[in-house]
């Protein structure tokens, strides 16, 4: 699911149009989790897209947010932002 939306992007978007910056491994609700960080530059405008990939047997969920550049560079309010996102809760399916 990650690989298939990192090559979406790819192929979709020009890569100085809209760049995977960076991967990260995080854990939400105790489950192992992929974070993406994607730069999209449109003209004078920046915006930070991040999505969060949990991946389990049963189970694959997708959340994400976009930012503005003010927003993101504001350290404690990105901050209190990906808090919440990983405060996702849920519970595998049977």
């Amino acid at each position: 699911m990650v690989k298939s939306d990192i090559d979406y992007i790819k192929k979709e978007y020009a890569s100085e149009t809209y760049k995977l910056e960076n991967i990260n491994d995080v854990e939400i609700g105790g489950k192992k989790a992929k974070e993406l960080l994607y730069v999209k530059k449109d003209g004078d405008t920046t915006e930070y897209i991040i999505e969060i990939f949990m991946i389990g047997e049963n189970y694959k969920y997708n959340t994400g947010c976009v930012l503005t550049q003010d927003t993101y560079n504001d350290k404690k309010y990105r901050q209190k932002i990906l808090d919440m996102m990983c405060s996702f809760k849920f519970d595998e399916p049977d």
